[in-house]
């Protein structure tokens, strides 16, 4: 039977509400599912090397084939874990943050990066603690070391609302465009997809089966 690997997004945890519906769905049907804190040692110090550390060792205790399940920046993560070779067979992918650290930086201007560049942390709004945190400027410093849009060498499902204000469905079009191998299903929604999540089971269920036959 097939597992499944659940990375959740930025300043998130394995406590959000996809994830928690995505496991209670696992459970619910005998399903092996890892969904590990991403955060690691601490939030300050994360960073997209520290995060595919932490998925690898989740990776490692599930028996195969397995299928990755990524949110925002989980989804960029588990397209890197695919694409250095990890053994995964297929990827669900909600609203993908590929090219993370350069939109990031666009998104908070010069003045508000170069701020960051000075004190060397950022408070942002953690979801899961609910609460302003530091993160250290090391996401970004090592941007160039992934990446931007790694190609797709498995099957791939993207899910991705069309009135997404944090990552644009534009970024899932050109990535479905250049990897033959990426199903795009944009749908009514925002970069949450709480709203059509019976949507998110029902193509999760259906990479099982394939990688499961």
């Amino acid at each position: 039977m097939a597992s499944i690997l659940y990375l959740h997004g930025f300043a998130s945890g394995p406590k959000s509400t996809k994830s928690v519906l995505a496991s209670q769905w696992a459970q619910e049907r005998g399903l092996a599912m890892a969904a590990p804190d991403l955060n690691g040692a601490g939030f300050s110090t994360l960073t997209v090397a520290s995060q595919l550390e932490v998925a690898r060792a989740a990776l490692a205790t599930l028996a195969q084939p397995v299928v990755v399940m990524g949110s925002s920046l989980g989804g960029y993560l588990g397209a890197l874990l695919q694409a250095e070779g990890a053994p995964i067979q297929a990827a669900l992918l909600m609203a993908p943050a590929f090219d993370f650290a350069l939109r990031l930086s666009r998104a908070l201007g010069r003045d508000a990066m170069a701020q960051w560049r000075a004190q060397r942390t950022l408070e942002v709004y953690h979801h899961s603690e609910r609460d302003q945190r530091a993160v250290g400027i090391g996401i970004i410093e090592e941007g160039p070391r992934f990446a931007a849009m790694p190609e797709m060498n498995i099957p791939c499902t993207i899910l991705h609302g069309l009135h997404d204000v944090e990552v644009p469905v534009e970024l899932s079009r050109l990535y479905a465009r250049d990897n033959p191998r990426v199903t795009l299903v944009e749908l009514d929604d925002d970069h949450t997809l709480l709203a059509n999540f019976p949507r998110v089971i029902e193509e999760t269920q259906k990479l099982l089966a394939e990688v499961g036959r």
